[in-house]
C-alpha cells in the first residue's frame, strides 16, 4: 500500500512540474540551440526522409544522440506534435525520474527516515533547478537517468531484463558514456558476482554497441559520429574548451563546493561497524569521481565549453549533499538537517542565478514587459529561422551558410550548410585548414546567417573585399544578421 502511494506521489509530482514548466517557467529557461540539430534529425526521419539534416542531404551521422533521434522520430510520428514540444518535454521527464530514482536511493540508504520526510524532501528535490538549466533538450540527462537507475539496480541486487535494456540503452544514447561501465563492472565485483556473471550481465551493451557501430559504418559511412570529429578541429575561440575548473573558481559556486566536499568525506569516512569498506553509500559516490574524469577526458580531447558536458558531475555532487541531509535525518539531529537542506538550496539558487544572468540578456520593451532575448528562450535565432520561414516561400530550396546549425535550420526549413561541420561534411576540410572564406567560395550560398562581428572566427570572411561586393545585410536581430547574396 505505501508503495503504491509513493508512485501516485511520484506521478503527481512529475505531471505537475512538467505543466507548471511548460505554462509558467519556459520562458526563463535556455532551449538549447544543439538540442535542435537532433530535432532537425529527427523531424526529417519522422517525414521519412531517414536521417538527414534536410531532405535532400545523404545520410550523416551530425545527432549528438542516436537513440534520442529515434525516440522522438517515433513519438512525432505517432502524435504528429512538434518535436521540439516532445524534446522539451522528454528532457523534463527525465530530470523529474533522476528525482524519484533519487527518493528510491534515499530509502534505500536510510529506511529509518520516515517516509513522510522523504516525501517531502522529493517535492523539495525540484527546487535545484541546476540539472534543468545545464541540459534542457539535450541527451545527457537522459544518458544520466539510465546511467544512475543502472547502477541503483545493481547496488540492489536486481539481474534481470530491465537491467539488460538499461545497459544496452546507454551506448546508443551517448557512446561516451561507455566510460562509466568501468564503475558498474567495479560496483558488481564489490557485490560479489563472479567474472562469468559479470560478462554475462554486460552482454547486451556489447552486442548494442556492435550492431550500433556496423550500422553507422553501412548507412552514415562511418563509425564514429561526424560531430565528434568535427569538435576535434574546433578553434578554441570559437567556444572555449571544457573544464571544470571554470566551475570551481567561480564565486558563485564556492559554498556549493564546500557542501559537495563535506558530503564527500562524511560519506567514505563516517561508515556504520557493520558496513562494508565500499558500500552502497560509496558505490553511489564514486559515479562523482568518474564523471569529474570523464569531464577531464573531455577538455584533453578538445571538447568545447557547453553546460551539458558536467550535467552528470552536477548531478553527483547533488547527489552527495542530499546523501549528507538524510545521514543526519537518520542520527535523529534534525536541526542540523534542516540547516543543511537551507544552505543547499541557497548555494543552488545562487548558482543557477549565475548561470542564468551569464547567458540571458533582459531588456524592457515600451510596454514594460521584461523580453528575455538573445540567449533565451525564443532567441534571436528562432526568431530569424522564424522569419526566414515567413519572408521566403521558397525557402526550402534556399542554401544557407550559418555556424549555429539548431534552431535556424529547424523553423526554417531551409538547406542549411554548417560552417563547423558538425551537421554538413562541406566545410570539413576548410575547417581543418582554418580557411572559412574557401567554405563561403565553395558552397555559394542564398543566404549567410551568424553574428555580424568579423572577429568572431566563424565569421571571419565578413572582413573579406569578395564578401561585401556580393552579399548584403537584409534582416538583424541582436547583432545577429541575414545576408543575402546579390
Amino acid at each position: 500500500m505505501r508503495r503504491k502511494a509513493d508512485w501516485l506521489f511520484y506521478i503527481s509530482g512529475t505531471i505537475a512540474f512538467v505543466v507548471i514548466f511548460c505554462l509558467f517557467l519556459e520562458d526563463r529557461y535556455y532551449h538549447y540551440d544543439d538540442a535542435f540539430i537532433t530535432y532537425t534529425f529527427a523531424r526529417n526521419l519522422a517525414s521519412g526522409y531517414g536521417i538527414v539534416f534536410h531532405p535532400s542531404f545523404d545520410p550523416l551521422q551530425g545527432s549528438s544522440s542516436f537513440l534520442q533521434t529515434i525516440l522522438l522520430a517515433l513519438i512525432g510520428k505517432a502524435t504528429s506534435l512538434p518535436i521540439d514540444r516532445i524534446g522539451l518535454v522528454l528532457s523534463l521527464v527525465c530530470f523529474c525520474l533522476l528525482n524519484v530514482v533519487t527518493s528510491e536511493t534515499l530509502k534505500f540508504l536510510y529506511p529509518a527516515v520516515s517516509s513522510n520526510i522523504r516525501r517531502l524532501f522529493y517535492l523539495f528535490s525540484y527546487l535545484f533547478q541546476l540539472p534543468v538549466l545545464l541540459s534542457l533538450g539535450m541527451e545527457t540527462a537522459f544518458a544520466t537517468l539510465l546511467l544512475f537507475l543502472a547502477l541503483f539496480l545493481i547496488i540492489l541486487g536486481s539481474r534481470g531484463i530491465l537491467l539488460g535494456i538499461l545497459l544496452a540503452s546507454i551506448p546508443l544514447i551517448r557512446l561516451e558514456y561507455l566510460f562509466f561501465f568501468p564503475l558498474l563492472i567495479l560496483v558488481l565485483y564489490a557485490n560479489r558476482e563472479r567474472s562469468k556473471d559479470v560478462i554475462k550481465i554486460f552482454v547486451p551493451s556489447i552486442v548494442s554497441t556492435v550492431i550500433y557501430l556496423f550500422f553507422a559504418r553501412i548507412y552514415f559511412g562511418e563509425f564514429l559520429p561526424h560531430s565528434w570529429v568535427a569538435k576535434w578541429y574546433f578553434n578554441p575561440s570559437i567556444s572555449g574548451t571544457i573544464s571544470l575548473e571554470s566551475y570551481f573558481i567561480n564565486g558563485y559556486y564556492t559554498v556549493w563546493w564546500l557542501l559537495c566536499a563535506l558530503s564527500a568525506i562524511a560519506l567514505f569516512v563516517s561508515r556504520s561497524s557493520d558496513e562494508r569498506r565500499f558500500g552502497p553509500r560509496q558505490q553511489f559516490g564514486s559515479l562523482l569521481i568518474f564523471s569529474a574524469i570523464y569531464v577531464q577526458i573531455l577538455h584533453v580531447f578538445g571538447a568545447p565549453d557547453m553546460p551539458w558536458y558536467i550535467f552528470t558531475f552536477f548531478y553527483s555532487s547533488e547527489l552527495l549533499v542530499f546523501f549528507l541531509i538524510f545521514h543526519f535525518w537518520e542520527h535523529k539531529k534534525n536541526l542540523i538537517s534542516i540547516s543543511l537542506c537551507i544552505v543547499a538550496f541557497a548555494a543552488s539558487s545562487l548558482a543557477c542565478y549565475n548561470f542564468i544572468d551569464t547567458r540571458l540578456v533582459q531588456r524592457f520593451q515600451a510596454s514594460g514587459k521584461i523580453e528575455f532575448s538573445r540567449l533565451g528562450n525564443n532567441d534571436r535565432r528562432e526568431r530569424i529561422g522564424l522569419w526566414l520561414n515567413k519572408n521566403f516561400q521558397d525557402i526550402s530550396s534556399k542554401k544557407i551558410l550559418l555556424y549555429e546549425a539548431g534552431k535556424v535550420p529547424y523553423y526554417s526549413g531551409a538547406k542549411c550548410y554548417d560552417l563547423l561541420g558538425l551537421v554538413t561534411k562541406e566545410s570539413f576540410q576548410n575547417l581543418r585548414n582554418g580557411d572559412m572564406l574557401q567554405t563561403l567560395l565553395d558552397i555559394k550560398p542564398d543566404l549567410v546567417v551568424g553574428d555580424k562581428n568579423p572577429e568572431y572566427y566563424p565569421m571571419s570572411f565578413l572582413k573579406s573585399p569578395y564578401f561585401g561586393n556580393h552579399y548584403r545585410m537584409i534582416f538583424e536581430i541582436d547583432g545577429y544578421c541575414v545576408w543575402s547574396r546579390i
